[in-house]
């Protein structure tokens, strides 16, 4: 299998999407543009949007669910079984990976690598984007979106 965005031109399509979600309001457990969207949900909206995946699900969590358990690694355990998701690590990101990081005692919070960029749902600002270096130390996996 190879990298879904290998290519510029897709590089481009998943650029004009991430621009496109800048500003939506963060909303636990949903995922619609303009409207509201978490971290999770961001992943898996920009994916449908881009045409790389056709839904996506997620059971319920609760909004700090990283911040009271030591052993529930599903948001890293669910990637890691998704068909087209590589672990890849986080140490040479390329554009379109999925990043996750350790916010509380387990990996809880999710964003795609871009350009030297983070691009994320955080809770009380939205989605934006973030210089890569800011949350560096959290960092915890990398996944890459390769094509089916």
């Amino acid at each position: 299998m190879k990298p879904f965005f290998r290519t510029q031109e897709r590089k481009d399509e998943l650029f004009e999407v991430l621009e496109s979600w800048e500003g939506t309001p963060y909303r636990h457990h949903a995922g619609v543009k303009y409207y509201g969207v978490d971290c999770a949900f961001f992943i898996g909206s920009v994916l449908i949007e881009l045409g790389v995946i056709e839904s996506f699900r997620a059971t319920e969590y609760a909004r700090d669910f990283c911040f009271h358990s030591y052993s529930d690694e599903g948001f890293g355990k669910h990637l890691r079984e998704h068909p087209i998701l590589e672990e890849v690590g986080f140490k040479n990101p390329m554009d379109g990976d999925i990043v996750l990081y350790k916010f509380g005692r387990v990996a809880g919070h999710s964003a795609f690598y871009f350009d030297g960029n983070s691009w994320q749902a955080r809770s009380k600002i939205g989605v934006v984007k973030l210089d890569w270096s800011i949350d560096y130390n959290r960092l915890t996996y990398g996944f890459r979106v390769m094509e089916k």
